[in-house]
């Protein structure tokens, strides 16, 4: 009798899940058939759970981002920056996703606060200096009430596959505090307390 019963049901469930009747001819149109499409409908509820989610992997990977080397003119010389990373984070407490229809999300970030240390370089000459003066040493600084806004939308390429692509982007400091090791004494106090 089970076994009966148990035979029925999944052959009443192979029937309807195998039936094409249960594809929605929307999916085959308009479509490259080496990439089919997906609809898909996002609630409240959804967002919130993908905006947490954006959140957890943010706080999880900011800490093993190394910083690329960045080297900048200035006008008495020349700074640069290498193996620098990010030491501490502080994650923001003010942060949002947003839909804006039709296609479009907004990721915001409010005051997040981002330590980052490592080695820098600097050369600097001027009219007073006879040869141009090397500097070498460590560097922490603070970025301060950090803000960060970017928006993306979900477009089509030609072959009909999903795209992500990237329409604005603003980051914003409040401030920055930097303090130097390790370059001289005289260089060392200079630095620190005239920047």
């Amino acid at each position: 009798m089970y076994f009966t019963i148990l035979i029925l049901f999944f052959a009443t469930l192979n029937t309807r899940i195998s039936g094409d009747a249960n594809v929605s001819t929307l999916l085959l149109t308009n479509t490259n058939v080496h990439n089919p499409g997906l609809l898909m409908r996002l609630m409240p509820s959804g967002l919130a759970y993908l905006r947490e989610i954006g959140m957890k992997v943010v706080n999880d990977e900011i800490l093993r981002i190394q910083l690329p080397t960045i080297t900048e003119t200035i006008e008495t010389g020349q700074v640069s920056i290498y193996d620098a990373y990010v030491s501490k984070y502080w994650s923001p407490p003010d942060y949002s996703l947003e839909l804006s229809p039709p296609d479009m999300f907004t990721w915001s970030m409010a005051k997040m606060h981002i330590r980052a240390a490592g080695e820098f370089e600097a050369l600097f000459t001027g009219p007073l200096l006879i040869t141009a003066v090397p500097i070498r040493g460590q560097f922490e600084t603070l970025f301060g009430h950090v803000s960060l806004t970017m928006a993306v939308r979900l477009v089509r390429t030609r072959a009909g596959a999903p795209m992500v692509q990237s329409t604005y982007c603003r980051a914003d400091v409040g401030y920055v505090d930097l303090n130097v090791r390790n370059t001289g004494v005289i260089t060392d106090f200079f630095i620190n307390t005239f920047k």
